[in-house]
């Protein structure tokens, strides 16, 4: 399966365009306004119908948790980024009667707008984020679904971007024929090179300042769920061709430029740089530590009275319990 439509929009593009940054090239992929993946009307992106699920798909026990944090945060109104199709939405509002907003902010509100059932009368459908904002913001694998950029370090040439350009009348990928002169890639190849070997493939992620900056007019606390490494584990020797992973039907499947638009691609989240930008935009790390952890502080009831595969993989190490990371931060008053 692919998508011409996608494959049309990138030439276009191309024709007016050398090249295209990976950053560039997935924003047209993933979010392109009629043909992007997570843009689709015709096709289920989320859950068993879909390309991959997460964890509310799996159990409502992290639901349950999350709404305990955000009864331990006294917050009453809630906005969620990025939230699917509703799932944890409505898991949190059945848990916690106090909440008495409860905004989802999507670029494409379609998934969720279909699925929201008996408490649609407190949900709110938002395009941004509203100014001074004063409860408590969570999402859960929005992070690794945001575009970023991918280079390729060798010892022969250094660090050269991987662009996607035209190659016979096709979008292509190939790399750049110079070294790039991108300041944080030039970095992390300073920093980590000498443990690599050649050719070795990293991820640019998304500019963690610009997620920053969207949350800091807000005024409550923040709660960021997605799958990643801190930086060390990030740019490990052993990860040679990098994090991004591409979905299919609940199959981890080759990237393809043929397949843009018909596949997930995401990249792992770097918590070093999230944690390191949010002290930098005046929020205080309150909590930083594996899903598991978080779990078992505010649903451990739950998990011990479950028998149900879902809430065991959400929690146990060698499953999400261990790679899924939460981070809780706060503005600093």
């Amino acid at each position: 399966m692919s998508d011409s439509n996608i494959q049309r929009a990138l030439q276009q593009v191309l024709q007016k365009k050398d090249a295209l940054s990976f950053s560039e090239y997935l924003d047209i992929a993933l979010y392109h306004s009629q043909y992007g993946y997570y843009m689709r009307k015709d096709q289920e992106v989320f859950g068993a119908n879909g390309d991959f699920v997460t964890a509310p798909h799996m159990s409502p026990v992290l639901g349950v948790a999350i709404s305990r944090w955000l009864a331990s945060q006294s917050a009453k109104e809630v906005l969620e980024i990025a939230p699917g199709d509703g799932r944890l939405a409505q898991q949190i509002l059945a848990e916690n009667p106090d909440i008495e907003v409860y905004y989802l902010l999507d670029i494409n509100p379609l998934p969720s707008q279909k699925n929201i059932g008996a408490e649609v009368d407190k949900v709110r459908w938002i395009t941004e984020v509203p100014h001074e904002f004063p409860g408590a913001i969570i999402a859960n694998e929005w992070l690794d679904a945001l575009p970023f950029r991918r280079f390729c370090w060798d010892q022969s040439y250094g660090v050269r971007e991987i662009i996607l350009a035209l190659g016979n009348n096709k979008p292509r990928l190939s790399l750049s024929s110079e070294e790039t002169q991108h300041v944080g890639a030039l970095n992390i190849a300073k920093k980590h090179a000498k443990n690599w070997s050649s050719p070795y493939v990293f991820e640019q992620g998304f500019s963690y300042q610009q997620v920053l900056k969207f949350l800091q007019h807000t005024t409550g606390p923040v709660l960021l769920i997605d799958y990643g490494y801190e930086c060390n584990e990030y740019y490990h020797s052993d990860r040679s061709m990098g994090t991004m992973i591409c979905f299919q039907k609940h199959q981890t499947v080759e990237f393809s430029v043929a397949q843009s638009g018909c596949m997930d691609i995401t990249s792992a989240v770097n918590w070093t740089e999230v944690m390191s930008e949010a002290e930098r935009h005046a929020y205080k790390v309150d909590h930083f530590g594996p899903q598991a952890d978080f779990l078992r502080f505010f649903a451990q009831d739950r998990l011990l009275s479950s028998e149900s595969l879902g809430a065991k993989q959400l929690y146990q190490p060698h499953e999400m319990g261990q790679y899924i990371k939460v981070l809780s931060i706060n503005p600093v008053k």
